[in-house]
């Protein structure tokens, strides 16, 4: 087979990878803000921040703790947190309420952990949303969190160094609670890729995406190389994987939501106080906000956050339509494995072995098939220049 050919060849099989793992991402994507499984994952974060499984080890126990998910933790304690004025009204997700917010401010989070324990010590009588903003405050409410707790540890210890500056504990607190973020995100992205590998397996098996079968309909057919391959030229013209499913008006349209839900906060929390709320930049200053207003632009942007997130959706889809017509043979034909085992068990274990490549290549994500891709279509225009430029011998 001709080097053009052979090229040809891993550039289809590198665009079919890519074009499912676009698909991967999308689905992920959508099932991640379905599930809440971000806030879902942070709930777990808090939990160890307040659970004695987790001290005084550090991150390292907390990761222990977080990923044991061990009995007897104080969820009482975090349920309260959750439901303090400071995080309440961040629990609103793209379905509606009841969702667990995927992101919270390391001193909101404080603020709101320190009145679950004011609250929960002081029992029938606690008043919810009490500020605290002094060090002598915020130390008498850390002695209420469970003794031992990472959480407690590093309140006491880090207002103990600041000479009764609430601002120097503020930055050094908001500092130690990055750290533990950067953590707990990385914690998430493994806990991500078992799920993309899952997703994968199953888009093969249910697909029958074979790598074996799909190398040998490339090099035998040259007319669906040729269409496999305009595809994957086409899609390396984008300068990034990013390019390939256009996620900006998505992630515009998220942050539209966001802004609205923390204005929607403000107000209620205005309201509350008995004080003006301000209005936001698109509304006239002289139209106070209502709540009920409000409440309206914050569904309304997620409404358009919800739209947003199909059309990156059906982006995917159309990519995998696209290469649906391309002429390779997806799908399970009739009683096609049990006429594989009949041939042998090689036969039989090849197929697997195909599955199992398609599985663990589409897993490895878009960004990557898309560097991949970008390599073989230089080598590919490299191999026809040279090959434009070479004198035949005669005779």
């Amino acid at each position: 087979m001709e080097l053009t050919s052979v090229l040809g060849t891993a550039i289809g099989l590198v665009t079919v990878y890519l074009v499912l793992a676009l698909s991967i991402t999308a689905a992920n994507e959508g099932m991640a803000a379905f599930l809440s499984s971000r806030g879902r994952w942070l709930r777990k974060g808090v939990l160890s921040l307040l659970s004695p499984a987790g001290a005084p080890g550090g991150l390292t126990d907390w990761a222990r703790s977080l990923r044991s998910d061990p009995k007897g933790q104080p969820d009482e304690l975090v349920d309260l947190t959750y439901a303090s004025p400071f995080i309440a009204h961040l629990g609103k997700g793209p379905l509606g309420h009841g969702f667990t917010p995927s992101s919270i401010p390391g001193w909101t989070l404080l603020q709101g952990t320190l009145d679950a324990a004011a609250t929960r010590a002081a029992g029938a009588d606690a008043v919810r949303g009490q500020v605290f903003d002094t060090l002598a405050s915020i130390e008498s409410a850390a002695r209420q969190l469970p003794e031992g707790s990472p959480l407690r540890t590093a309140v006491l210890n880090l207002a103990a160094q600041c000479n009764g500056s609430v601002t120097l504990f503020r930055q050094r607190f908001e500092a130690w609670f990055s750290e533990f973020e950067t953590q707990l995100v990385a914690w998430y992205r493994q806990k991500t890729q078992w799920v993309v590998m899952a997703l994968s397996v199953a888009l093969v098996a249910v697909a029958n995406v074979d790598t074996v079968s799909i190398v040998r309909q490339l090099s035998a057919d040259p007319k669906v190389r040729a269409e496999v391959v305009r595809q994957g030229l086409e899609m390396a013209k984008a300068s990034n994987a990013s390019e390939l499913l256009d996620t900006g008006a998505r992630d515009r349209a998220r942050s539209a939501y966001e802004s609205a839900r923390e204005n929607e906060a403000a107000v209620l929390r205005s309201a509350a106080s008995g004080t003006a709320a301000s209005a936001p930049p698109s509304r006239p200053a002289s139209a106070p906000l209502s709540s009920a207003s409000a409440a309206q632009l914050t569904q309304d942007a997620m409404n358009q956050w919800t739209a947003e997130a199909r059309k990156v959706e059906q982006q995917a889809l159309e990519r995998l339509r696209t290469l649906d017509t391309s002429g390779l043979r997806f799908g399970w034909a009739d009683g096609e494995w049990a006429a594989l085992w009949a041939q042998g068990w090689l036969a039989g274990l090849l197929k697997v072995l195909g599955l199992a490549l398609s599985a663990t290549a589409i897993s490895l994500g878009a960004p990557f098939w898309f560097d991949v891709l970008k390599n073989l279509t230089a080598a590919r225009q490299a191999s026809i220049s040279l090959s434009a430029g070479t004198p035949k011998k005669a005779g």
